[in-house]
């Protein structure tokens, strides 16, 4: 098992987690409070500086460059399922090489991060997917075969913020992959551990009443 220590954050592989679980999850399907960029007729946004999607909502920002907010069919762009909306990394001409964040504030314990990604039609894209700034995957050459993959990352933390990032990789600015469905789950080992909690406070319970 790979482990990788991201300041108070540790990489520790991938894991499958029970759905109910989530901590944070965007489509892309709606965004609120875009800053600057290109509006479409369609509500695709190009060269967006930030904006927040999500539940609970959390801002997505480019700390380098600039991103694209697109709606499924802009300029020929397919989100996952054909339908809501996505990213491209790449941003406008003029911006360089895209780092695209979001962050969210955590309880200490252990979690995964997945996300779908995807090549756009204009050329090979690569990016790096970083947590805390630090290089956790790195997808340079994503395949010319137009199919949605599914990235997933396990990681813990010691709580607070935490600080996930999309940094766009050897190309042309606006050159840059898709990203589609992200989402934040605990990990079960902590699900586990938090049942087996509520079950020992129910038999103390229990146990005194009975007293």
């Amino acid at each position: 098992m790979r482990k990788l220590v991201v300041l108070s954050t540790f990489v520790l592989g991938a894991v499958a987690t029970p759905a109910f679980a989530v901590v944070y999850s965007t489509d892309f399907s709606s965004i609120a409070s875009p800053s600057s960029g290109a509006l479409q007729g369609d509500g695709s946004i190009w060269g967006v500086g930030s904006f927040s999607t999500g539940t609970p909502a959390a801002t997505w920002s480019a700390s380098a460059g600039n991103f694209d907010y697109l709606k499924n069919g802009n300029s020929g762009y397919t989100c996952v399922g054909l339908s809501g909306g996505c990213i491209e990394l790449g941003g406008s001409l003029t911006s360089p090489p895209s780092k695209v964040d979001f962050a969210l504030t955590l309880a200490p314990g252990s979690y995964a991060i997945s996300f779908d990604y995807n090549r756009q039609q204009f050329g090979p894209s690569g990016f790096d997917f970083q947590i805390n700034g630090f290089m956790v995957e790195s997808f340079p050459v994503i395949p010319a075969n137009n199919t949605w993959a599914t990235h997933t990352e396990a990681f813990s933390t010691g709580g607070g913020v935490v600080i996930f990032s999309f940094v766009t990789t050897g190309l042309a600015p606006n050159v840059g992959a898709l990203i589609d469905n992200v989402s934040v789950v605990p990990e079960p080992g902590q699900w586990a551990l938090l049942l087996a909690g509520l079950a020992a406070v129910g038999t103390v319970a229990r146990r005194r009443r009975s007293i």
